[in-house]
């Protein structure tokens, strides 16, 4: 399928359930909170090199652009999903992804509203449940399609 014919096929399957305007990031952890058991934690139980790797990532990504946060402002919250029947299958999917049982964890960056979870599926759910602005979705910009091509890729469980 070619780029147009996909861009076609994502409006098509898609445009319909896209979630706009965006989420704050207190909005959509309380929505998480209400399907699965989740507590704040310290940073330092959090793995050093995810807590990194996504402080990186959130320095560099299309929401910190507007604010300009240095890599010292960025200042992150931890989350751990408790491991019980309600996370059961993420957990599962978890060991799948990684080949062992670890913790699931989600980071988040109020200043800049991002968010993040060493997760896929959770992170596809988290970005999804986030939205966009309306601007990307009125005008179809790159990151309109990012989020479309997030929501085929939950559907088709392509996080695996």
């Amino acid at each position: 399928m070619g780029s147009e014919e996909n861009k076609k096929y994502l409006i098509e399957k898609y445009k319909d359930k896209v979630i706009s305007p965006e989420k704050s990031i207190d909005e959509v952890l309380r929505i998480f909170k209400e399907r699965l058991d989740i507590v704040e934690i310290d940073l330092s139980e959090v793995n050093p090199t995810f807590r990194q790797f996504t402080k990186i990532n959130f320095l560099h990504s299309l929401k910190n652009r507007p604010v300009g946060l240095w890599e010292q402002d960025i200042v992150l919250n931890a989350f751990r999903i408790i491991h019980n029947n309600k996370s059961k299958n993420y957990y599962e999917e978890m060991i799948l992804e990684h080949k062992k049982d670890e913790e699931i964890i989600i980071l988040v960056e109020k200043k800049i509203e991002a968010i993040a979870s060493n997760s896929q599926r959770l992170q596809l759910e988290l970005f999804i449940e986030q939205g966009i602005s309306g601007y990307h979705y009125k005008n179809e910009t790159p990151e309109f399609f990012g989020y479309l091509m997030y929501l085929d890729g939950l559907e088709k469980k392509n996080y695996l």
